[in-house]
């Protein structure tokens, strides 16, 4: 394959091998068989970046892939049964899984895999996203409960705020909290965010997030780490939005982009003006107008505005800046959260519903994403785009399976 070579192959074995040395290994002692709690952790995440994600599907993964590869992993055999990995999700505890996530980032930080290519600074954009559902009491507590019908007929669902470096071309999550019962994306939001400036301090320099985090509290929060916030604002604020929208109203446009999109014209423009004294909301000192207009070919036109609060002053960034910072916030949706529900089927498909199966699955999904984002990113562009995150699934499943390795290439480190 023209743009696989045996060298890059060898590079995205070497970034499977992820040490998890930070998991609490709580299984019983079967033998000197057994294998290593690392290995088959590593194993879970290459068949996860695979698109191999059910547990019969990740038991002939093992059997399929190199036998060198499998060395290199850390697998005595290649034979791994599902029960075996349905043991490991239900019994081992997630604790742990965050320090791993951030050695993934920091290493692909240093060996500059990961930089802001597409926006200078960084962009850290926080969103809540679902992880999927199912009728019956909560395997553990971390999934919240609620009911469905008029019956009570019980259900429970994960729900995780996750953060997405959408300044980079790799796209990376670097962080996730699962939010359980009577917490919400607001509420959630310091904790994470605060962890995420003390580990990557120089990583990012600003946070966008939609009408669920805006507040003036997590405001102040961002602005006391000398950062910069974009909030989306909504209705619900009664005092600010209207405000808001009337003046931004009364502007001329900055700056606007024009695009082709599923058959679509879509332009988009931005207005700003300076926070009115009368709006107390901490830090601020501009309001965003964006409006998208949407033109069919048919000359069908559909038009809908969002407005936002910022701390960014008037001269740090032009109105066209701005404007791709606001769009960038949308690569989580686009990029990590589309891929991880479409590609990966993380909403809809998981091996195990039991016990802390769930919850170790989605550490397992973001890790493995982050794993084919930035192989994905590493290859040749097809035109001026990169290529189809199915093909990149394919790809994935032929280095681990079908490659051959020169020595010399499994012995180095990842430049």
């Amino acid at each position: 394959m023209s743009t696989l070579t045996s060298r890059k192959a060898a590079k995205l074995v070497l970034k499977a091998k992820l040490s998890f040395d930070a998991i609490q290994d709580e299984r019983a002692y079967r033998g000197k068989n057994q294998q290593s709690l690392t290995a088959l952790y590593r194993v879970c995440v290459a068949a996860f970046a695979s698109g191999k994600n059910l547990i019969r599907c990740m038991e002939h993964f093992v059997e399929d892939i190199d036998k060198g590869v499998a060395r290199c992993l850390g697998l005595k055999t290649n034979k791994v049964s599902d029960t075996t990995f349905y043991e490991l999700f239900v019994n081992t505890h997630p604790e742990g899984f965050l320090s791993i996530l951030w050695k993934q980032i920091r290493d692909g930080v240093d060996k500059k895999r990961i930089r802001n290519d597409v926006f200078p600074g960084g962009v850290v954009a926080y969103d809540g996203k679902g992880c999927g559902s199912k009728i019956g009491s909560a395997p553990n507590d971390s999934c919240r409960t609620n009911v469905c019908d008029n019956k009570g007929t019980k259900f429970w669902n994960l729900f995780a705020l996750r953060a997405c470096l959408v300044s980079s071309s790799a796209r990376p999550c670097i962080d996730q909290k699962v939010i359980p019962d009577k917490k919400g994306e607001a509420t959630t939001f310091p904790l994470m965010f605060e962890r995420d400036v003390k580990r990557f301090p120089k990583l990012f320099q600003y946070v966008t997030g939609d009408a669920g985090l805006a507040s003036s509290s997590n405001a102040q929060l961002v602005t006391s780490k000398n950062k910069d916030y974009v909030f989306q604002i909504k209705g619900n604020f009664s005092v600010v939005y209207p405000k808001a929208f009337s003046l931004l109203e009364a502007e001329q446009v900055a700056a606007s982009t024009t695009e082709r999109y599923q058959a679509k014209t879509v332009r988009r423009e931005i207005r700003h003006v300076a926070v009115p004294k009368e709006v107390n909301f901490s830090g601020s000192t501009q309001l965003l107008g964006v409006r998208q207009i949407r033109t069919s070919d048919d000359g069908q036109i559909i038009t809908e505005d969002r407005v936002y609060i910022t701390s960014i002053k008037l001269e740090q960034l032009t109105a066209k800046q701005l404007l791709k910072l606001i769009r960038l916030h949308w690569i989580i949706e686009n990029g990590s959260n589309w891929t991880l529900d479409v590609v990966m089927k993380e909403d809809i498909r998981r091996p195990c519903n039991k016990g802390n199966g769930p919850t170790n699955i989605i550490w397992f999904n973001i890790i493995a994403y982050n794993l084919i984002s930035m192989f994905r990113a590493c290859l040749p562009k097809n035109g001026r785009f990169y290529q189809s995150w199915k093909r990149i699934i394919e790809l994935v499943y032929q280095v681990f399976v079908c490659q051959k390795y020169e020595r010399k290439y499994l012995q180095q480190s990842f430049v």
